[in-house]
This record gives structure tokens, sequence and C-alpha cells, in this order.
């Protein structure tokens, strides 16, 4: 969709707000999104994916019961995205805030159900057993129990949630895949950085480049992954280290723990969207060892841009990498990790990244947009549902 498209949309939206009738043919479907995530590579792509399908998609920047009366003749659909780092944080309130919060929550959901929304909710990251309250427990079942579908993005989630909640109808429970980024991600295929890692890097950087990419978090693994590169065999080689840190005190640990290896090299700040194209283009492999596995965003980026990946065998990873497309090691410690990077530098890197371009296919956001779609449009009396691309069971 061009910039002139688009924004003709948005202007044809507020108008409508305004003047309170339809303009124009009726879209196939008409979509609010809880919380405005304009920074999210998922909701992002996924929102302008649908609006390609002929969705009219709209965020709604907070759930008001009001504003959700005024806006039901112009809207069918409520999707709550559930993303910690964008919507309403519970952590820092005490248990009586936490309890009227989620009490707020379900009423308005309830009021807005009664209105005639069909109210969907996506669960971005894992059920994790040993991280939840039994607020929260009550809260997903008193949640999930009004919403027609809950999309999981990892079959692992799926099973996880239908365990937990044996009340409610396995089948609310539905798989959507995360799609992958590339039409996120700017791609010029003319850049030749990795003929010229020095112009990035400021250094010619030695033996095969490993890349860690995304939001430097604790949880990431990062601290049992940097040490490693001071040792044999990878002190040959060199690791990257790129991304927004979860605080100014984390990024100084990081930045330490690699200060005394010259093979190691951080960019711990913001990285904009072209510019990410430039770290992948001049890495070999993508590295992902995380502590704990919340969600499977962190290995869409590898298959955006055809980088073979090194991952725990556990959850989303071990459903999609194959051994054609990387390495997968046992979760648990630095060991193993570093039996796998070695293992990597024997990797044929060119079998693997045109299998992880093959994912990537398989994984395109408008598979997945037409399969969203088609599952709103199975919850609305009437609707046809569209013709979606040869089926991929996951």
């Amino acid at each position: 969709m061009s910039d002139t498209e688009a924004s003709s949309k948005k202007l044809g939206s507020w108008l409508e707000r305004k003047l309170g009738f339809q303009l124009g043919s009726k879209p196939a479907v008409r979509v609010l999104l809880h919380p405005r995530s304009d920074e999210n590579p998922y909701v992002v792509t996924l929102k302008q994916e649908l609006e390609e399908l002929g969705a009219r998609v709209d965020f709604i920047e907070k759930l008001d019961l009001k504003e959700l009366l005024r806006l039901r003749p112009f809207y069918d659909v409520l999707h709550i995205m559930n993303i910690s780092e964008y919507g309403s944080s519970s952590e820092q309130m005490d248990f009586a805030e936490q309890l009227k919060h989620l009490l707020r929550q379900v009423g308005i959901l309830f009021a807005a159900r009664r209105m005639g929304y069909r109210l969907f909710w996506t669960s971005y990251n894992d059920p994790q057993e040993d991280q939840e309250e039994a607020l929260d427990k009550i809260g997903q079942r008193l949640l999930f129990g009004m919403a027609h579908k809950v999309i999981c993005l990892t079959r692992e989630g799926q099973k996880n949630f239908r365990d937990r909640h044996p009340e409610i109808p396995p089948d609310r429970f539905q798989v959507i895949p995360h799609h992958s980024l590339e039409n996120y991600y700017p791609c010029d295929n003319n850049l030749k950085c990795h003929d010229d890692p020095q112009k990035l890097l400021g250094y010619t950087p030695e033996g095969r480049i490993f890349l860690a990419f995304g939001a430097v978090h604790p949880y990431k693994g990062l601290t049992d992954l940097i040490p490693l590169f001071g040792r044999p065999p990878l002190d040959k080689h060199t690791l990257l280290v790129v991304g927004m840190p979860s605080s100014p005190q984390y990024a100084r640990t990081i930045k330490s723990l690699a200060e005394p290896f010259s093979n190691v090299r951080t960019f711990i700040r913001y990285v904009a969207r072209d510019e990410v194209q430039s770290f992948f283009k001049i890495s070999d492999f993508y590295v992902i060892p995380p502590k704990r596995i919340r969600n499977p965003a962190s290995l869409m980026p590898a298959l955006s841009f055809g980088l073979p990946v090194i991952a725990p065998r556990a959850g989303v990873f071990e459903d999609i990498i194959n051994r054609r497309a990387g390495i997968l090691y046992e979760h648990g410690g630095a060991r193993p990790l570093k039996e796998a990077l070695v293992k990597a530098l024997e990797l044929d890197t060119e079998s693997a990244r045109q299998e992880i371009r093959r994912m990537q296919r398989e994984f395109r956001a408008s598979r997945m947009a037409r399969r969203l779609l088609n599952t709103y449009l199975a919850a609305l009396p009437g609707r046809e549902i569209i013709e979606e691309e040869e089926s991929y069971e996951i």
C-alpha cells in the first residue's frame, strides 16, 4: 500500500467517525486493535496485511465504554493484542490495584461483547507457569471465557493454555503463527555490506560473524554468550551484540562484559529499520541464547533476512528450525551453547540460507493475515470466507 493510499484511508476513517456514517463500500471486516502498537513489528505488519486484504483496521487508544459504544456502528471486531511492552502493565501495582484493574477490564470487555463486538485476544507471550500469579490465571479464565477466539503464536502456547484452562472449550485456542518480517525491515539487494564489513564496523572482523540482535534484556542470555568468544576456538571469530537495552544499567553491564574481548562488538542502542539489514548482511549466523523463551519474535528477523539460526531445542524454535536451517542445542547453560556455536562453524551456510528462505515463505505475513481474517469472518454471520494459500500445518 502506498503512502498516499494509507493517508486516504486514515482520512476516510476519521471522517466516518466524525460524520457518523459509512463512506464508500463496506470493508470485509472492521477491526479495532488495542493497545496502540506503532513500533511493534508484529502488529504493524499484520495491520498492513489485513488492510491489503480489504479489512479496515484502526487502533483504539484506551478501552473506554463510551468510546466503544460510539464506535460500534463502524466496527465489528475488538482485538486485544496482549503485548506487555505496549499494554497497560499491572506489574507495579499492589494486589488491590491489580484486582481493580482486572475487574475494570473484564467489565469493559463484557459490555463490549453485549454491544455486539466479536472479541479476539492474542497471547503474544507463551504462558510461563512459574511466572504467573493466581490472579493472572483467574483473569485469563474470565477474559478467555468471553473471547470468540484466543490466538496463540505457537503450538506449545496453545497446549499450555488448554492444559491450565480445561473449563474453556479447546477450540477456543487457535494457532496463527508469528509471521516473518520481510515487509517490515527494508532490504536493499544492492547493498553489499558483506563485501565490506569494515565500512559498518570500523575494522575488519575475524573469522565468521555471529549476530545477537534484538532488545537487550537480562533473560536474553547474553551473559552466557559473550564470554564464550574469549575462549578457543570462538576467540578467532566475531560476535555482534545489537539492540536497544532494557535499562541504562543493563547496557553498562553488557558493554563491560564485552570490553575485554576485541572480537566482541556491541551496538547497544536504537537501530533504525533501514539500518537493520546492514547487520544481517555482514553476518554468517544468527544466535538466540535466551534463558527464558517468551515468544517466537526473536526468530523472525533471521527468517526475514535468510540467516542460519543457532537456538535452543525448545518451543517455537523446535517447531520451525530444522537441522538444515541451523543448529538447535539443549536448553540450559553455556556449555551446550558453546558446542552449538562450534558446530555451526562446520555448517553448509549456503544450504542453510536456502532452507531459511523457504521457511520465510511458509511464514510470510500475507498467509498469516489471511488466516486471521478468516477467523474474524467465521465469527460474523453471513460473511464469506476468503480463499487461503496452500495449507501449512503448525
